[in-house]
């Protein structure tokens, strides 16, 4: 892996320590050098040696070593991630294009999971039929890995919506226990509830208003006194969202009108707009059910 010796150069720099300091009875500082300056490799038990030294944990530094080695993939998903929050249909499509501009960058696995997850994001916000063969494929992917990592999590996390129900249950439960074993404890909190907020999504869609009330107030609870603002404020947006769905309108709007007022604030207007449309659809088909039943 590249960039090991520069970045452990900048952490030692960034201590104020000298390469003397650091190498004493581990290494010479001749091997140090080079090795910092990718001219030589080291022993497994030389690194964690000088790690201890610099007072830096080796998850921490693989970590960081992670983010210095990032490949086209993970550049890729990253790249994403502002299409999937703001439901933004016109970037999704440029993501698509240039996903097949540069389909040989990519390993045939990951072309196919991502082109099946994009469209499915630009059809549903387009009011297209989902392609339901291509939604097994995802399904079947997950459901037959029993260890899955950063790969699959991210891969169910924005697909759940696209999964009935009873399946998303079970994979649920394998995306929480697979992300305690690939996240470190400090964001470990902030990946779970990124999926149960997209599982509570599913469930308010399935009219589970109750259940889905349930699950919000218990995570609300859970990250009180945390820093997670952005996951606080979509929770009470979906606590509304549970609310209107169960014909509390009036209700409900405090909470979502709340929500997305903070979301104005912070200059997020594609994300503002896309809530209140799906708001003001939910309230107009709510309506539309309670005058049917009346």
């Amino acid at each position: 892996m590249q960039h090991i010796g520069p970045l452990f150069k900048r952490i030692r720099k960034s201590k104020g320590l000298t390469l003397e300091e650091v190498s004493k009875d581990i290494v010479s500082v001749s091997f140090l050098s080079k090795f910092e300056n990718e001219k030589n490799d080291i022993s497994a038990s030389n690194l964690l040696a000088l790690l201890q030294r610099l007072k830096v944990d080796p998850k921490e530094f693989y970590r960081l070593v992670s983010n210095c080695n990032s490949t086209p993939i993970q550049e890729f998903i990253a790249s994403l991630t502002p299409a999937f929050r703001n439901d933004d249909v016109r970037l999704l499509n440029q993501k698509l294009t240039e996903l097949d501009e540069n389909k040989n960058k990519y390993d045939s696995l990951f072309y196919t999971h991502y082109k099946i997850l994009i469209t499915h994001f630009i059809d549903h916000l387009t009011d297209l039929p989902i392609n339901q063969t291509n939604t097994n494929t995802i399904i079947n992917y997950l459901m037959a890995n029993d260890y899955w990592g950063s790969y699959e999590v991210y891969l169910y996390t924005n697909f759940i919506k696209f999964i009935p129900l009873d399946i998303n249950r079970l994979l649920l439960k394998k995306a929480k226990t697979s992300a305690a074993n690939y996240v470190d404890e400090g964001n470990y909190k902030h990946s779970v509830v990124i999926i149960q907020t997209n599982f509570i999504n599913k469930l308010i869609k399935e009219r589970e208003t109750f259940l889905a009330i349930d699950m919000i107030n218990e995570l609300l609870d859970d990250l009180n006194n945390t820093p997670y603002f952005y996951e606080i404020n979509k929770l009470q947006y979906l606590k509304g969202k549970a609310m209107i769905a169960q014909g509390k309108i009036t209700e409900g709007k405090k909470y979502t009108d709340r929500a997305i007022d903070i979301i104005y604030q912070f200059n997020n207007d594609t994300l503002g707009r896309a809530y209140e449309k799906t708001i003001n659809n939910l309230i107009n088909s709510v309506e539309l059910e309670l005058k049917e039943n009346s």
